[in-house]
This record gives C-alpha cells, sequence and structure tokens, in this order.
C-alpha cells in the first residue's frame, strides 16, 4: 500500500468517525451510492482504450480499500454485492488483465507503465476527494465504478 493510500485510508476513517451524518445512517449513505453505481452502470458506456482500463482497475482497488476498511457493517451490509470487497478485487483484476491484452506484442511497455502510473494518480486524485467528501466525489467514484462494471 503507498503511502498516499495510507494517508488516504487514515483521513477516511477520521471522516467517517466524526461525520453525524455517516454515523446516523449508515444505509443510506449506502442506498446513495447503490443509486449512483446503478445510474453509471445502467449508462451504456464502458471503458474502450487501455488509459480508461488501467483507471478501472485502479478505481476499483480504491475501493476494494475504502470498502475493506469501512467501520460500520451497516453501510458495507446494505452496499449492492457489486460494491461489495470480494467483487471490487475481482473487478480490479479482471481490468489490469483487459488492459495487458488490449497491449499488442510489439507495444512499448514503457507506455503501459506511464499510463498505470497516470491511471493511479486519477484514482488517487478521486479518492481523496472522496475521503474528503468534496461535492460530487461520491458521484464521481461511482460513476467510474458503474462503466467498469
Amino acid at each position: 500500500m503507498t503511502v498516499l493510500r495510507k494517508i488516504l485510508t487514515g483521513l477516511l476513517f477520521i471522516e467517517l468517525a466524526s461525520s453525524p451524518a455517516a454515523a446516523d445512517a449508515p444505509e443510506a449513505s449506502a442506498q446513495a451510492h447503490n443509486a449512483a453505481y446503478q445510474a453509471a452502470a445502467s449508462s451504456g458506456l464502458s471503458p474502450q482504450t487501455l488509459s480508461e482500463m488501467l483507471t478501472c482497475s485502479a478505481m476499483w482497488d480504491r475501493w476494494t480499500q475504502t470498502v475493506s476498511n469501512a467501520g460500520d457493517p451497516r453501510f458495507t451490509g446494505s452496499l449492492l454485492r457489486e460494491l461489495s470487497a470480494a467483487n471490487a478485487s475481482r473487478r480490479k483484476t479482471y481490468w489490469q488483465r483487459r488492459a495487458r491484452r488490449e497491449m499488442g506484442e510489439d507495444d512499448d511497455a514503457a507506455y503501459f507503465d506511464r499510463m498505470q502510473a497516470k491511471a493511479a494518480s486519477d484514482a488517487d486524485r478521486h479518492y481523496a476527494a472522496y475521503v474528503k467528501s468534496e461535492e460530487r466525489a461520491m458521484a464521481r467514484v461511482m460513476e467510474w465504478l458503474g462503466i467498469c462494471k
């Protein structure tokens, strides 16, 4: 786990612990996540490029950390099965493999590494916004996950 991800996970715990709304209504929060995910999943959009596939893998990786470290079982228990930690881990691996297959034999491996680093950075940015409860951050994370179903 990168240092940035450890810091962000710690911030998530602090945010979840200190948020009265989250403490009062974990089920309602999960339902909001579910609705945003379902809206994106039914959009008909899907990753087409190497960059998008790698971003999908990175976003599912960040979601795995979020759900695995969530302190309230009422929140995690109210999430759709598609948003469970086990499914998130499978989706991360799926998109990583799809991205590798997208690379041709004669493609530059350094390009893949650069795209993977960019995807990780983008996912970290979205995750940080989510942890800080920035406006529309939850919707953006769920949009990525829904598109990357």
